[in-house]
């Protein structure tokens, strides 16, 4: 777990080419060392544990090296490692934030099958290959996301309030725009890309429906996404966590007691569309009420 700590801090002081080379880079030694240590040495399942163990290593060790040669705030001197207290309660805070936005999403993921549980196990299984297809359109908008983390709290530091505003400004246009178009990519696409994973046509036609539900609202998800990482970046815990809370937490879970009562199965499909148009709407009056003084203002 140390590596994602590190790729993170990278990312964090603006070295971002050097936190993926570290992350690519552990993934490649991941993937060559498992023919090795699972078919050569006869390893099986621990081979594969052990390549994964020692391709985190590696991106540990890069990481390190990096912080060691060309960070200008960080050191991975023993010596000079201090946190006060006040650092660590901010620390924690926002650490909690993104601890709930993971669990939320694994949350999310149980009471969703829960929901399909009555209509077949066919429903929980092309959900299933949907999620991981609609997946790699939220690591693609996550990744854009990430991008203005250091600028945010930068700017924000330096009570830059001009830059911060061009900077948000940015981040919104790219976001949105990523989002709409690999919405209707897959969209437009979604049995030829379901065809990649499945090769049963009622499975196809199952999971079809599902996987444009659930990116239909990418476009509000990095709208989401983008507001809790400005909030995160800047230090506001609280409104970061009631983003993480609301989307696949709090919100969902209403829409899936209440959406299939109304509309039966389709109600269930149309939950997480709508949770992310409500959440939507709660991180642009979050944003406003914390940031609409920023907007309003000239650089100082």
């Amino acid at each position: 777990m140390n590596s994602f700590v590190h790729t993170n801090l990278l990312r964090t002081e603006g070295l971002a080419k050097e936190s993926m080379i570290s992350t690519i880079g552990g993934a490649i030694v991941n993937i060559l060392l498992d023919p090795l240590l699972i078919s050569t040495m006869d390893l099986g399942a621990a081979g594969a544990a052990i390549a994964t163990v020692i391709g985190y290593i590696f991106t540990m060790c890069y990481s390190l090296y990096v912080v060691q040669t060309k960070s200008d705030c960080l050191s991975a001197s023993v010596h000079k490692f201090h946190i006060s207290s006040q650092d660590q309660k901010q620390i924690l805070s926002i650490g909690v934030a993104a601890a709930i936005t993971n669990i939320m999403q694994s949350v999310g993921v149980i009471f969703l099958n829960l929901a399909l549980l009555p209509y077949g196990n066919d429903k929980i299984a092309a959900m299933g290959i949907a999620l991981k297809v609609s997946l790699i359109v939220l690591m693609i908008i996550t990744g854009l996301t990430f991008g203005g983390q250091p600028l945010f709290g930068f700017y924000y530091g330096a009570n830059n309030k001009e830059r911060l505003r061009k900077t948000i400004l940015f981040a919104t246009l790219i976001t949105s725009a990523a989002a709409l178009g690999l919405s209707l990519f897959v969209i437009l696409l979604a049995p030829q890309l379901l065809s990649v994973f499945l090769s049963d046509a009622s499975f196809i036609r199952i999971g079809t429906p599902m996987l444009q539900f659930q990116v239909i609202s990418m476009v509000c998800v990095g709208l989401i996404m983008l507001a809790t990482i400005l909030f995160q970046s800047i230090g506001k815990a609280i409104p970061a966590l009631i983003l993480s809370i609301c989307r696949q937490g709090v919100i969902f879970m209403i829409g899936l007691y209440i959406l299939p009562r109304l509309m039966d199965y389709s109600g269930i499909l149309l939950a997480q569309a709508l949770a992310d148009l409500l959440t939507a709407l709660i991180a642009l009056f979050l944003f406003y009420r914390h940031f609409h003084w920023i907007l309003k203002t000239k650089d100082q």
